[in-house]
């Protein structure tokens, strides 16, 4: 069956929601009924409001027919500028999910294909994504490269006393 690429709007909020939770199992090994944290499929549908209202992020839908069969998103993201990107514009690639009887058909390569096209449409000198051990391979054949300076810390949901 043939694949159609959209752009999602405000009309698949549901959609989206879902496909990001599915996501998330996917990515945490979670069965289906396994328990989300408190909240999350209400903040995530408030951010894709939110996002996708403002312009803030583009999300993507491959379809065929009817059937979700992958999804991928750009946050567009503005940051000090640098010497490196003196615009200070950037993109993040998040939730490239393919449903698994979609797999290995290159969906995820085209999904890069158009998030990046639209990053450069829009002047974002570079795009960062988070991966997990089975999504390395296609984006290291894609051209992403690891960085060396860039370390995260995972904050405590209370704030802790100085």
């Amino acid at each position: 069956m043939e694949l159609t690429f959209r752009t999602a709007g405000i009309g698949d909020l549901e959609l989206l929601t879902e496909s990001r939770l599915r996501a998330i199992r996917t990515y945490r090994h979670l069965s289906e009924t396994a328990a989300l944290p408190h909240g999350l499929p209400d903040a995530v549908r408030d951010y894709y409001r939110q996002a996708l209202a403002s312009g803030s992020h583009i999300a993507l839908l491959a379809l065929a027919g009817e059937r979700l069969a992958a999804t991928g998103g750009l946050d567009l993201r503005r940051e000090m500028p640098s010497y490196h990107n003196p615009a200070g514009l950037s993109g993040h690639i998040m939730n490239i999910w393919t449903d698994p009887a979609f797999r290995g058909r290159g969906i995820a390569w085209r999904m890069l294909d158009l998030l990046t096209a639209a990053a450069c449409e829009r002047g974002c000198l570079t795009v960062s994504l988070h991966t997990t051990a089975m999504g390395r391979p296609l984006y290291q054949r894609y051209g992403f490269t690891a960085t060396d300076d860039e370390m995260e810390l995972e904050l405590p949901a209370e704030k802790s006393e100085p």
